[in-house]
């Protein structure tokens, strides 16, 4: 597991979440169980502000990640997020996850749905 230094503090809340991404984000998804699938498709529902999506794109950077979220606010932060980092393998796809028309049958590797299920 990476080393990691987190300040604990609501004034460097949005460094400690850059870290997680370039630290434990790595390992979690190092760890998921893709049969050494260095380049999977990864589905991310209701990303939000996008910790998920930029740990993933950082751990299979030759892997395609997909955002689904249907907030604008979540929608223009992370499309920046990614623009000013210059990300080239996270795709959004800015709607309700009502369908998953646009994915083949079985081109999905791995799911991710984190706190997704409010109210």
């Amino acid at each position: 597991m990476a080393e990691t230094n987190y300040s604990n503090t609501n004034k460097h809340l949005y460094d400690d979440i850059d870290l997680w991404e370039k630290t434990e984000g790595i390992d979690l998804f190092k760890e998921m169980p893709l049969n050494g699938n260095e380049s999977p498709v990864v589905v991310d529902f209701g990303y939000g502000f996008g910790q998920y999506l930029f740990a993933a794109s950082y751990a299979f950077p030759n892997g395609t990640i997909y955002g689904i979220d249907c907030s604008s606010i979540c929608q223009k932060l992370v499309s920046n997020k990614i623009e000013d980092r210059g990300i080239c393998n996270i795709m959004l796809v800015n709607k309700k996850a009502e369908d998953l028309k646009e994915f083949q049958s079985h081109s999905i590797d791995l799911m991710l749905l984190y706190d997704t299920l409010h109210g």
